[in-house]
Parts: structure tokens; sequence; C-alpha cells
């Protein structure tokens, strides 16, 4: 890929370009065109402000949106599920935001990756699915997704959070066999909120021996007060029965 100074004047000095696909030719100013340049070879389309993509067009249409307003919508676009039999258009919010993130890491627009990271993380903690987390972690972690997604880690720590129910669904167990990588980031994952949970009970058990002798008497006594109430209460509940 082709080295390009982002802050060559130059480089903007182009009213409008067209994005051609099939169907409409959708118009982008000059100030976003080096964003969608910046995949194609020695910069041909320059020369006639026409930049030919292959990505979905419904993600396509979405980061044009984020060009302008710095947001998109994560609806999935519906009207384009039928009529566009060459792409798997998504048909989650998530889904949506995981695609966004690829083709933002393909066009090395960061501000868009770290904006479709908050809302696929915003989506999981919102709304949660074991069975549609299944086919997201076959997104994050398939041949289509980046090497290096941050979204890999998100993933991972969710795994681990949600882990009570997904260790019920066979196909939990398939999904770490199939993608090792997966397996290796939620392993990971796990160590280390297990290394937490360690640290914070050795340093309540610090805590407690750091107590005076005479304070833990008291508490040990109004322990064992409270067993025994619960006791006579559990006795006398038998006793009426």
């Amino acid at each position: 890929m082709p080295f390009i100074d982002f802050q060559s004047p130059s480089l903007y000095n182009l009213s409008a370009i067209g994005i051609l696909r099939e169907g409409p030719v959708w118009g982008v100013s000059g100030e976003h065109m080096a964003y969608l340049m910046y995949d194609s070879n020695e910069l041909q389309e320059a020369k006639t402000n026409i930049v030919t993509i292959h990505d979905d067009p419904t993600i396509i249409k979405k980061m044009i949106d984020y060009f302008y307003r710095g947001d998109y919508d994560d609806s999935p676009d519906k009207s384009h599920l039928a009529t566009n039999p060459d792409y798997e258009s998504p048909t989650t919010k998530a889904h949506v935001n995981i695609e966004m993130y690829n083709v933002a890491d393909k066009y090395a627009i960061e501000p868009l990756m770290a904006l479709a990271k908050k809302k696929l993380e915003y989506r999981l903690t919102l709304v949660w699915d074991n069975k549609e987390f299944i086919h997201i972690i076959e997104k994050v972690y398939g041949l289509d997704s980046p090497q290096n997604s941050k979204l890999r880690e998100t993933i991972a720590k969710f795994a681990v959070e949600h882990l009570a129910t997904l260790i019920k669904l066979p196909r939990f167990d398939e999904v770490r066999i199939e993608f090792p990588l997966f397996s290796y980031d939620f392993s990971t994952s796990l160590i280390q909120r297990m290394a937490r949970v360690e640290t914070k009970l050795r340093d309540h058990e610090e805590y407690f021996l750091s107590l005076p002798l005479s304070y833990i008497v008291v508490m040990f006594i109004v322990f064992i007060a409270r067993g025994s109430a619960w006791n006579v209460v559990n006795l006398s509940m038998i006793g009426k029965v």
C-alpha cells in the first residue's frame, strides 16, 4: 500500500468525488476522499474523481454519514438485504458495528474504529443474547476480521462475564476449538480476572489480620450470636410443623 501524506494540501484540492458501485453514485466532498483513496493503487482515482469500492454498500453509506455527522446509525439497513446478494449485509446492530470497525480499519480511520468499538460494547451491555454472541465470536475472529482487531479483547471480556450461561451451550465449546485465538484470548481474560479476584481477597485478608485482636473477638461473638439466633428460629419453626 503506498504511503499517503494526509497533511499535503494538494490531497484536498478536490471539490467532490463519486463512489462507483452497483446502483446510484454517491457524492463525497474532497476532504474525505483521502480515506477512500487509502486502499487504492497509486491514487489513480484522483485523476477521475471516481473511487471504485468493493465493500458492503450499506456499511459504506453509514461510513459516509459518519464523515459528515461524526456518528452513524447502527441499525441494519433492511432495504438492501435482498437487493445485494454479493454481500452478507448485517442483520443486527452488533454486526453493523463489527462491519463498521472492519471497514474503518481497512481505511485507517481510527476515530471511527473507536466509535464502532464503543457502540458494540454498549450494545452487548444493553442487550445480551447467548446465541447472537456466538455469531459475534465467529465474526470478530473470522477470516474477514483484522488480525489485530481490538474488538477481540472486548469479546473475550464479555465471554468471561457471561461464562455461567455460555458454558451451557454446546456451540460455545465448538467455537473455542474452531477459533484457537479466541480460546487463547478468552483464557487470558479469565486468568486476569481470577488474578484480580485473588488480589482483592488477599487485600481483605491483610486488612482483617491488621485489626486489633479485641475487635476481631467482638466480631466473632456477634457472628456466633447471629448464627445462634437463626438456629433458634429454625428450631421453633420445625417444632410448629
